[in-house]
């Protein structure tokens, strides 16, 4: 439930930056876990891209002093020192394949410690100077379908609308299939485009569900499928993302939307990035993910 400050004061945001490493696979099975540190904060291992672990995450002060957010020192070390208490085998430096660094905007509650910081979101909402203004702090990902109803329910009055939880039955784009018809999806596409390996059907299925065939639908021959860069990626993919979904450079393709970076050599990213340069006028070939 959202916190609500009717004041008129500027509410202030806390930056706090979380960091993680992805590893080789360091267990078998679909589990994840969740390991409790010394200093009483928690770490997890989850399975991730088929053959890798991702260890996550911390809670370090960010400001935009520091330019882009990127893991420190610091991070590493505490990550592989709290993975390394669990694991059989320990969790090294030299282990990490890839790091990746977010920003969370999380509202100042005055907490001493960054852990601690309230992650509820936060709405500031002026509707007495002018138009009605409302502010949002905080949030994230897994509660941003109750945030917006949330936001809707508060403007209902100055957007003259009912504020109905439409999007209880809604599906997001791709979204329109059982919840337990993954699978069946995927032998669906797999017969229909019977030349594609599996697991390029369900790696594509579970990026983007039934667009699948929206995206495949002239699609007859290896050959309609365009360039094929490599771990599964064709052309089609990538004409299908700047079309429909704005991609712009290979950085954001491999390794923000699809983590295809991790199973790609470094000549395969480069191809990427060509095509980018190419089909997009503006793109630039910046690949450094770590």
């Amino acid at each position: 439930t959202a916190m609500y400050d009717q004041s008129s004061n500027a509410a202030k945001l806390r930056l706090v930056k979380g960091s993680h490493i992805v590893v080789k696979r360091k267990f078998e099975g679909d589990h994840s876990y969740i390991f409790q540190n010394r200093d009483g904060r928690i770490i997890f291992a989850i399975p991730y891209e088929g053959d890798h672990t991702l260890i996550g995450t911390t809670d370090q002060p960010w400001s935009y002093d520091e330019g882009p957010a990127k893991i420190s020192d610091s991070e590493i070390d505490y990550l592989c020192e709290a993975a390394s208490e669990y694991f059989e085998e320990s969790v090294n430096r030299d282990d990490i394949e890839w790091t990746y660094s977010g920003v969370r905007p999380l509202f100042d509650d005055h907490s001493r410690t960054a852990a601690t910081v309230t992650r509820d979101f936060v709405f500031d909402f002026d509707d007495e100077n002018g138009a009605p203004v409302l502010s949002i702090f905080g949030g994230k990902i897994t509660t941003y379908r109750v945030l917006a109803l949330q936001a809707i329910r508060t403007l209902s009055d100055a957007l003259d609308i009912d504020g109905v939880d439409w999007t209880k039955e809604a599906s997001l784009p791709g979204g329109d299939f059982p919840a337990d018809g993954f699978d069946a999806l995927v032998d669906q596409y797999a017969k229909r485009w019977d030349f594609l390996d599996k697991f390029v059907v369900q790696r594509l299925v579970r990026a983007y569900g039934t667009d699948t065939a929206a995206m495949l639908d002239n699609v007859r021959k290896t050959a309609d499928l365009g360039q094929k860069f490599g771990a599964g990626l064709y052309e089609i993919e990538l004409r299908w993302l700047v079309d429909h979904e704005f991609a712009s450079t290979a950085e954001d393709t491999l390794w923000r939307r699809s983590k295809l970076g991790l199973h790609m050599t470094e000549a395969e990213q480069q191809a990427v990035a060509r095509w980018f340069e190419g089909q997009v006028p503006h793109a630039k070939s910046n690949l450094k993910h770590s």
